[in-house]
């Protein structure tokens, strides 16, 4: 940053105190804002069963101990932390034009998974959007997105898919996040449309799909390999979902 520029944080701190040194100095002519018996709003304490919930999600995340947090972003296109643009003030405008570079090599989500679960790790957390406002998912309020700039690609799908065969618990996921089992499953159908389970039975049923079309593995195997219990488990749901059975629709592909 040059030396005639300051951080925005900065500004608004300073701003902020020379409001209260206004409102300190024209205080003996100022409006009355309150007195007592005046009405006031008092900030809503939680109920208990949020405490509840509360309690029962940092009692799991204080046992789990160990595990990873993913900050990535356009800011990672410079080599450096989150906060590069707000820090150095770099402005929006030249800020954006990172997106036309920000091209991560496929798969990474799958590496990081294998990582997490290689050395003992009981859950994952990745930044899905940063305070600078750049989606890795697809929106369809902004065009600021992964999916629609260079990348090309929904980066919270491929990180999703990437815990289908390493088993990490999304629930939990979520749970470290700060979102009850409830309000995880109505935020992920109002955005994706399905619930949390028939998404990942969806995605569990394509990926048995690819391998019963392009390998001669064992259907208990696929069943395993694509996250369902044991063969019954997966031609149920296969059957449900495709009207079929897995040995018949590998048939069909030969």
């Amino acid at each position: 940053m040059g030396p005639n520029r300051i951080a925005r944080r900065d500004w608004l701190l300073g701003t902020s105190a020379s409001l209260v040194t206004v409102a300190a100095t024209s205080a003996s002519n100022a409006t009355v804002l309150w007195q007592p018996g005046m009405p006031t709003t008092e900030p809503q304490a939680a109920s208990e069963g949020e405490d509840a919930d509360r309690i029962r999600r940092m009692k799991w995340w204080h046992e789990a101990r160990f595990g990873m947090f993913i900050h990535w972003g356009l800011y990672s296109v410079l080599g450096r932390h989150e906060w590069v643009m707000e820090e150095e003030g770099i402005p929006v405008s030249e800020y954006e034009l990172l997106a036309k570079r920000f091209q991560p090599q496929p798969n990474a989500a799958r590496a990081w998974a294998k990582l997490a679960k290689t050395a003992g790790q009981k859950y994952m957390v990745m930044t899905t959007k940063h305070h600078e406002g750049f989606c890795h998912f697809d929106s369809k309020l902004t065009n600021y997105s992964a999916p629609k700039t260079a990348c090309g690609r929904d980066l919270v799908r491929e990180y999703v898919d990437a815990h289908l065969g390493e088993s990490m618990d999304l629930a939990e996921l979520a749970a470290i996040a700060g979102l009850s089992v409830f309000h995880f499953a109505r935020q992920f159908k109002q955005s994706a449309g399905i619930t949390p389970h028939h998404y990942l039975v969806q995605r569990r049923i394509e990926r048995a799909q690819d391998m019963l079309a392009r390998t001669d593995l064992a259907l208990s195997e696929i069943a395993v390999a694509a996250g369902f219990s044991d063969q019954s488990h997966l031609s149920r749901h296969f059957r449900q979902i495709l009207g079929t059975t897995p040995r018949e629709f590998r048939w069909s592909q030969r």
